[in-house]
């Protein structure tokens, strides 16, 4: 025989929104590749569901530019592929999760683009980022 236990709390998810960083945020690491650092940061105990894009303008100024977004440590921890944000688009899913959900140690998410030979060709772009999860209690 099966019982049923009445939750003691419901679960609430949180969505981290970082809107307007642009082009001109990201460091230039010498290379393709330009780095940004977001300004919230995901609590320990924070378990991630999703990782998306909203408002895409294209980063525009050469022929492509590609995202990954991770921990500082793990590039692509919050996502799996490298979608294009050389176009604009509404909304850009970053698939699953890569790497382990459950935030152990607190961090600020940390996205890489990545154009196709030098980071300083790039002269337009803006988006939105967000992350999906709840607290683990």
């Amino acid at each position: 025989m099966s019982t049923v236990k009445t939750p003691k709390y419901i679960i609430a998810r949180d969505v981290y929104e970082e809107a307007g960083i642009g082009w001109a945020d990201f460091t230039d690491n010498d290379d393709a590749t330009g780095t940004y650092t977001c300004g919230f940061e995901l609590p320990a105990d924070f378990f991630i569901e999703k990782c998306w894009l909203t408002d895409v303008t294209g980063f525009a100024g050469n022929t492509t530019c590609t995202i990954i977004v991770g921990d500082g440590s793990t590039d692509d921890r919050l996502m799996t592929g490298t979608p294009s944000i050389f176009t604009a688009a509404d909304a850009i899913d970053l698939g699953a999760v890569s790497a382990t959900p459950l935030v152990a140690t607190a961090f600020r998410p940390v996205i890489i683009a990545e154009e196709d030979s030098d980071w300083g060709d790039i002269a337009a772009g803006e988006l939105t980022i967000k992350i999906m999860g709840f607290m683990v209690r």
